[in-house]
């Protein structure tokens, strides 16, 4: 079976990263046994093999020269990057000279004090090589530096393009009311009411936001579901998401443009007819 992954570890292993188990049992130091021929796997494992009932069943591996018995399944987790798939898994112990590290779970609120003093028993039983830690939630933050940064990258450079876009559209919606001044107060002379003629300016700024929206969209939902096909389970990018920005980007356009068109609806007609 291709791409086979292989953790070793003693009988505590399971129960120190907290695995669940889906069928069978865990190998248990009440079984003399189970430290040279008791063997884990994973679900997929199962899947893979085409098993109806995997426990009992033999597993040879030439690579370590033994053979072992499976006697647990447990449930599926990631172990690597969501870039790949959960591959299938075998955990059993290993001779004592294979293990070159241990791992201890702490509590939430353990101190510098705790891992110094994890440091002082390590010294005692091998003085020569130094104590060196690090922890797995970081280990695991580390896979997905990269898609952090992206991340970080697209906020602010979103927060930018949403701030210099504000200012392009408050200048449109100022250069279009001066530009319409004159037609704004022979409006207002036969009549046209201050909303009537906010609801004027307002139409050819919105038209144009909603033109720039069918052509941002589209583009926004391809780049995503380029970026997203690289993770093993990628999920669909919600309707919703877009909706929101539509919403948000409608309301912002609407009320720069509306606020200059009130200002503009309340200018003297005779004032405004007479504006060069």
């Amino acid at each position: 079976m291709p791409g086979i992954r292989m953790l070793v570890g003693d009988v505590a292993f399971p129960d120190v990263y907290g695995m669940t188990l889906a069928a069978g049992r865990l190998p248990s130091p009440d079984h003399p046994s189970d430290r040279d021929q008791a063997l884990l796997v994973n679900q997929e494992f199962v899947r893979q093999m085409g098993w109806d009932d995997p426990i009992g069943q033999p597993v040879s591996m030439p690579a370590v020269d033994r053979s072992f018995e499976i006697v647990g399944v447990v449930t599926d987790f990631h172990f690597r990057s969501m870039h790949e798939q959960i591959a299938p898994l075998m955990l059993f112990a290993a001779p004592d000279n294979w293990y070159s590290q241990m791992t201890i779970r702490l509590r939430p609120d353990a101190s510098q004090e705790t891992i110094n003093a994890i440091g002082s028993v390590y010294a005692r039983f091998d003085p020569v090589n130094t104590f060196r830690f690090t922890f797995l939630d970081e280990q695991f933050d580390a896979l997905y530096t990269a898609e952090r940064r992206v991340g970080e990258q697209i906020r602010l450079g979103s927060w930018f393009a949403f701030l210099v876009a504000c200012m392009r559209l408050f200048g449109l919606a100022t250069f279009t009311a001066q530009r319409r001044t004159k037609e704004i107060g022979i409006r207002k002379v036969v009549g046209a009411s201050q909303w009537v003629i906010v609801r004027l300016l307002t139409r050819e700024t919105v038209a144009l936001v909603m033109l720039s929206l069918l052509l941002a969209i589209p583009a926004a939902w391809w780049i995503g579901d380029i970026w997203l096909s690289d993770f093993a389970y990628a999920a669909g990018i919600p309707v919703s998401s877009f909706m929101v920005g539509i919403l948000v980007t409608l309301s912002i356009a609407v009320g720069t443009t509306a606020l200059q068109a009130w200002r503009a609806a309340q200018m003297d007609p005779v004032r405004a007819i007479r504006t060069e």
